[in-house]
Order: C-alpha cells, then sequence, then structure tokens
C-alpha cells in the first residue's frame, strides 16, 4: 500500500510504504449460473514498513529482501487471513444488497503489529468512504 505526495520543489517525491508479505496463498473459484463464490486464505502476512522513501528510490528497489523473507516456514496450524466474497442470487442469505453489490467477509487470526504514524495516517484514505451506507 503507498500513499504518494510531493512535499517540495526540491523533494523528490515521497511515499510512505507499507509492503504486506504473504506466504501460502490459497485460492478457490465457484461459479454456478450467476452466482459466484471466490475464496483466499494466506497462512502468513508479514508487514514490511520501509517509512517516507523517494518513489523512484523505492521501485528501483522493491524486491531487497525477497530471497531472506522466502525462507520462512510458518509454524501456524489455521491461516492468518480468509477473506470470501459472494455475488448472485445465492448471496441474498447475506443481505438483500448483496445480489447486485456482493457480500465480502474478512477474517483476520492471531495477527499482531506495530504500524508507524506515516503508515497510519497514509492508510485513512484508502478506508474512508464518503457514501453514507443505506441500514436495511
Amino acid at each position: 500500500v503507498t500513499s504518494s505526495s510531493t512535499h517540495s520543489e526540491d523533494d523528490p517525491e515521497q511515499a510512505s510504504v507499507l509492503l504486506l508479505r504473504i506466504f501460502d496463498l490459497n485460492c478457490g473459484i465457484d461459479i454456478r449460473g450467476d452466482d459466484l463464490s471466490v475464496g483466499v486464505q494466506a497462512k502468513e502476512v508479514i508487514p514490511d514498513q520501509l517509512g517516507n522513501v523517494g518513489v523512484q528510490q523505492f521501485l528501483s528497489s522493491r524486491t531487497t529482501g525477497f530471497q531472506k523473507a522466502c525462507t520462512l516456514e510458518s509454524q501456524r496450524t489455521q491461516p492468518a487471513v480468509c477473506l470470501r466474497f459472494e455475488s448472485g442470487p445465492h448471496s441474498a442469505v447475506h443481505s438483500p444488497l448483496a445480489v447486485k453489490n456482493g457480500f465480502l467477509q474478512f477474517h483476520i487470526n492471531d495477527f499482531s503489529t506495530e504500524l508507524l504514524m506515516s503508515s497510519l495516517t497514509n492508510l485513512g484514505p484508502f478506508l474512508e468512504d464518503e457514501n453514507i451506507p443505506e441500514v436495511i
């Protein structure tokens, strides 16, 4: 996740960089008529905060440390992250609007991390929603 802004004309473009390294990813897709169901789970998710760095510097060195992280052998018995998306007529069991808009379920299991304030500040625009939801 990156959020960039230019600080001044003298400074190169900066971005607050938070990498999420995902290991042992599994995905399943089920399509039956108008119904769609997608499930994704990751056994391990490791955040790597680079802080505020120059965009060009980040893009030119974005694979740094990848080989070191690939040797990870997780002791987890359950996935760290599970995500399920459903749409179509059968998704109405979750909500009448799910037929049109879909239904997303996201589950985080036994996850703990510390984030830099710059990462939290720059995540805000990705989480904000200007649309007021309709209560059903």
